[in-house]
């Protein structure tokens, strides 16, 4: 429900029946009890996915495990399993209890090889079956094959041989090990086994099937520089990769890619007549010089140009860290007001005495375009202020972002397309340098494809005529034009009137694909009423990440009574089901997440409406009434702000450890609530 971790690896220390020689999980003693990982699993957050290692997890203990996953709310279970497993019936009760895939370990393909890496136990019949079975119940497989001194010259077998007898083949991972004797690893190079890998990752592909081989166990880009790598192959390339493991070679310090590496080559030994050499830089580039390439779409490059990539977006980020601003000014542009006012962030947090009012002629950023409204003199002034005074000076303190830290913002990808990544560098460096006036494009661009609506909803003044003009669409040379920054926009929001009355926004965001335009995400605040499944079959494949449906009631009365509609509710909640169906096989997997505005005559139905929610399997945003149209809102006197107070803080208690996402919402709403009473500030947002 509503955002959610991507994965978790949930380790278990039941033993492990297996001899691997090669072994990182102590022989499965690393880990939680089943009946530890069970309580654990009851007050962790919920995740999208996760794997439960090692050893050997395949058995009636991890039942309960699984089945308290599958009731928190993880869609997908893998299991790990070695050559050694061979308990189908454990391994058919646990698929009933929720298992969704197998994690195999898969170090050989030919008897001499297992039995000399993983000992006498481990045999490729226990293998075999283990597919077959998967295969039997349709899960996906994910393959681990270790790449060893003993087996790298097999590598490009085991992956041919095990991609054709899986029927999902889920993906395949390549970390580097060696082997253990009693005196500790014998050490060997890595380097041995360059092409026997390349080759494996190049049959994987071939397949169809993604491939991962770095991280702490991966070969770092002076072992194994593959040509035609992708960001895919290197997980840790999507993070600031601060806490780097320990310098595994002495001139890793002048090493170009150094900054992005997180390989320990643990068991790396190399040649004694072949030293490692540090990457370096082949194109002259400095880390804040931008390329001419403007390609959108995701190029190969060797394994080395990633990392040097990373490097330098990393050097941005830690500086950018160190600045106690907030970027928005620098990277967000809102262009959604229909007096063509625009800002860097929602309506009522940026100080009006610092944007300025409504625009003196014309419609502003309709009439001015998205890249010239980037620039205009409320965003410059906006950046000014900032400067000047920081968000004091430029934010109304019931921001969100007002106390925001570096740590509090999500982690940067590396990006997949050059376009993506200049405008990138380019724009950290004018954040860091405090420029007012940019040359790079916005990051995230929040503007509305409609400016009309099919409701009419008690809240807002859409449909006022002295808040504005009424009844218009978004000019389609500003579509136009916001086709064209996509290559280097990072987050899209979508937002009303309401978005879906647009004719060609449903083709704008099906266009958003992994293949067309992978760097970007999309957000839609939709009412819901034309989210039906045929649009939302229209945008299967897309990179959509969220979508806020405006529901802001929990029955037909109460949906009537703030929409002005009447007989919708029931349609909306038809598409909410469908939405939230559809999410788990989309792209970015989006959390479906239901709206609601808190004012006078709602605050009553905020408990159903939590209840409601959580039955569809949505997460909630709670929002604070702005204006006081038709004196709706609650700050406007005490007696309803310590009503409203109230009301929050019981729902809190009620949802703090059964749904902590709901209870964290209440939460934004009760710390407004208490300033404004503690100050005695009777006036709307």
């Amino acid at each position: 429900m509503g955002d959610r971790l991507n994965h978790r690896i949930l380790n278990v220390g039941r033993g492990c029946s297996a001899g691997c020689r090669f072994c990182t999980h102590s022989n499965g003693r690393f880990g939680a009890s089943p009946d530890e990982l069970t309580c654990q699993v009851a007050r962790m957050e919920p995740c999208l996915s996760a794997t439960i290692m090692a050893g050997d997890v395949i058995s009636d203990a991890m039942v309960p495990s699984v089945t308290a996953l599958r009731a928190a709310g993880t869609p997908e279970i893998f299991l790990y399993a070695h050559p050694a497993c061979d308990d189908l019936d454990a391994f058919k009760a646990l698929f009933d209890a929720g298992v969704t895939g197998l994690h195999l370990l898969v170090p050989a393909v030919d008897h001499p090889t297992l039995d000399l890496v993983c000992g006498p136990r481990a045999s490729l019949k226990k293998l075999a079956t283990l597919i077959k079975a998967a295969n039997l119940l349709e899960m996906p497989v994910r393959l681990e094959v270790p790449v060893l001194f003993e087996n790298f010259h097999s590598i490009p077998d085991i992956v041919a041989r095990s991609v054709s007898m899986i029927r999902k083949p889920a993906g395949i991972e390549f970390p580097f090990r060696a082997v253990h004797d009693g005196c500790g690893p014998r050490g060997w190079d890595y380097r041995l086994a360059a092409g026997q890998v390349i080759e494996a990752v190049e049959l994987a592909r071939a397949a169809g099937v993604p491939v991962r081989a770095g991280g702490r166990e991966g070969a770092p880009p002076c072992v194994l520089d593959i040509q035609g790598a992708t960001a895919d192959l290197y997980p840790e390339l999507d993070r600031l990769a601060i806490d780097v493991a320990a310098r595994p070679f002495a001139r890793c310090s002048s090493c170009d890619a150094a900054g992005a590496c997180v390989a320990d080559a643990r068991g790396f030994e190399p040649a004694p007549d072949r030293p490692v050499e540090p990457v370096s830089r082949q194109d002259g580039r400095g880390p804040n010089r931008p390329s001419d390439k403007t390609g959108n779409r995701s190029s190969p490059e060797s394994s080395a140009a990633l990392f040097i990539r990373r490097t330098d977006l990393n050097r941005l980020l830690v500086a950018a860290a160190e600045v106690n601003r907030c970027p928005a000014p620098w990277d967000s542009l809102e262009a959604h007001d229909r007096t063509g006012r625009v800002a860097p962030c929602e309506g009522s947090w940026p100080r009006r005495d610092v944007i300025g009012d409504i625009p003196d002629q014309g419609r502003g950023w309709m009439n001015d375009g998205l890249l010239r409204s980037f620039n205009s003199t409320a965003m410059v002034r906006m950046r000014r202020a900032m400067m000047a005074g920081g968000r004091e000076a430029s934010c109304n303190p019931h921001c969100p972002r007002f106390r925001e830290s570096a740590s509090d913002r999500p982690q940067i990808k590396l990006p997949r397309t050059q376009v993506f990544h200049d405008n990138l560098l380019r724009n950290l460096t004018e954040f860091v340098d405090g420029a007012d006036i940019l040359e790079s494009r916005p990051r995230n661009i929040t503007i509305s494809p409609s400016l009309r609506c099919n409701q009419r909803c008690r809240m807002c003044d859409l449909t006022d005529s002295l808040a504005g003009e009424t009844g218009i669409d978004t000019p389609p040379t500003i579509i136009d034009e916001l086709m064209e920054l996509l290559p280097t926009t990072a987050t899209l929001a979508l937002t009303g009137g309401e978005p879906l009355i647009s004719s060609r926004i449903v083709k704008l965001i099906a266009g958003i694909t992994d293949a067309r335009l992978p760097d970007t995400s999309v957000t839609l605040t939709t009412n819901g009423t034309l989210l039906t499944p045929t649009v939302i079959g229209a945008l299967k494949a897309s990179r959509i990440s969220k979508v806020y449906i405006s529901l802001n009631a929990s029955n037909q009365e109460s949906h009537t009574r703030v929409t002005g509609i009447d007989g919708r509710f029931q349609k909306v909640l038809n598409n909410i089901a469908a939405m939230v169906a559809a999410s788990a096989f989309m792209p970015l997997r989006p959390s479906v997440i239901l709206s609601f505005v808190v004012m006078k005559s709602t605050l009553t139905d905020l408990p159903e409406f939590i209840e409601l929610a959580r039955r569809q399997g949505a997460g909630i945003r709670l929002l604070p009434v702005e204006r006081n149209r038709l004196d709706e809102s609650i700050f406007t006197d005490p007696d309803t702000m310590l009503h409203a107070q109230k009301v929050l803080m019981k729902l809190n208690l009620t949802y703090r450890n059964s749904w902590p996402e709901a209870a964290a919402e209440t939460d934004k709403l009760v710390a407004l609530l208490k300033k404004r009473i503690d100050s005695n500030e009777l006036a709307p947002l």
